[in-house]
C-alpha cells in the first residue's frame, strides 16, 4: 500500500508542479489496522548464524543458504527454486543447524 501511495503522490501537474491527486488515506474507512513499526516482530538471522549455516553446509544446501541471505527471500520462496517436497523438513533442519534458535 505504501508503494501505491508513493506512486499516486508522485504524479505532478507539469505546468504548476502541484500534485494531480490531493490524496489522504482514511485508515478507518478502509478498515486498515494501525501499524506501529517499533512493535513489529520481524525475525531474521544474524550474520554469525548465516556464516555458520554456509560454512557447515555443501552443495545445494549451501547454495540455498547463500540465495536466501543474499536476496532476502523467505524459506518457502527459496525452496521453490529447488523444488523441495517438504518445506517443514528444511525449516527444522535450519533450526537444528543454528542450535534451535533460528532467529535473533
Amino acid at each position: 500500500m505504501k508503494v501505491v501511495l508513493q506512486i499516486v503522490r508522485s504524479q505532478k501537474d507539469p505546468e504548476s508542479g502541484l500534485p494531480i491527486q490531493n490524496l489522504k488515506w482514511n485508515r478507518e474507512f478502509l478498515d486498515l489496522p494501525k501499524i506501529n513499526r517499533d512493535e513489529q516482530n520481524v525475525p531474521a538471522f544474524d550474520a554469525e548464524q548465516i556464516n555458520k549455516l554456509v560454512a557447515d553446509s555443501e552443495g545445494d544446501e549451501r547454495m540455498l543458504y547463500i540465495l536466501l541471505a543474499a536476496t532476502g527471500l523467505r524459506i518457502g520462496e527459496g525452496l521453490g527454486w529447488f523444488g523441495s517436497p517438504s518445506r517443514f523438513e528444511w525449516w527444522a533442519h535450519i533450526a537444528n543447524r543454528t542450535g534451535g534458535q533460528p532467529f535473533r
